[in-house]
């Protein structure tokens, strides 16, 4: 696993990259962010079904409680109405500050996500499990979170910046593009683990 450190005038941001990450999560989350020990886990519903149960299982195993929440695929997450009902949903769950959002998917969840946590209770801390390669390279970095409004992409947002971002290549195995195939090193995926399948094209 490589880690590193990125500084910033007023947060801290931890990266984890490496095979493997993804079945460490909770550890990681319970070493890097001490002081959460509840988290409100936003998933994309189809990444969800391939990884949810895989992380929601790391974090019981280090003694952290959580609890999933849906997101819908791709962009449909950034509207104010998905926003709107994933906040209200966390908070109906007895959230307070002492709990955090971990984001699992690609860029329109952690977007989504991401401003859930800037905004709740007038910010929460916030970390990432970035499932595609776009977001593990770029979208999950740097704080940027916002939804989409009739007018434009990306328009209501805020900079939110994660303490902990998880990047396991091995998430890359379950897209759906064939161009990613082979990749060795990472097969099987993790998910086999909570009975979920891949199939190579």
């Amino acid at each position: 696993m490589e880690q590193f450190t990125v500084q910033l005038n007023n947060a801290t941001c931890t990266v984890c990259i490496g095979a493997g990450v993804l079945g460490r999560a909770g550890a990681l989350l319970r070493q890097h962010v001490p002081q959460v020990r509840r988290w409100a886990l936003a998933a994309d519903e189809a990444v969800s079904a391939f990884y949810g149960e895989w992380v929601q299982g790391s974090l019981r195993a280090a003694g952290l409680e959580s609890r999933l929440f849906l997101l819908p695929q791709g962009e449909s997450a950034k509207t104010p109405e998905a926003w709107l009902s994933l906040c209200r949903r966390i908070l109906d769950s007895g959230f307070d500050r002492s709990c955090g959002v971990v984001t699992l998917g690609g860029g329109a969840c952690g977007d989504a996500a991401g401003f859930a946590a800037a905004s709740l209770l007038r910010g929460v801390p916030l970390a990432h499990i970035p499932t595609t390669l776009l977001a593990q390279v770029d979208s999950a970095l740097g704080g940027k979170t916002a939804l989409d409004l009739p007018e434009g992409k990306n328009l209501l947002g805020a900079f939110h910046q994660p303490s902990l971002v998880l990047s396991d290549p091995a998430c890359l195995a379950t897209l759906p593009q064939p161009g990613w195939w082979p990749i060795p090193p990472c097969w099987p995926p993790p998910s086999r683990a909570c009975g979920a399948t891949a199939a190579r094209p």
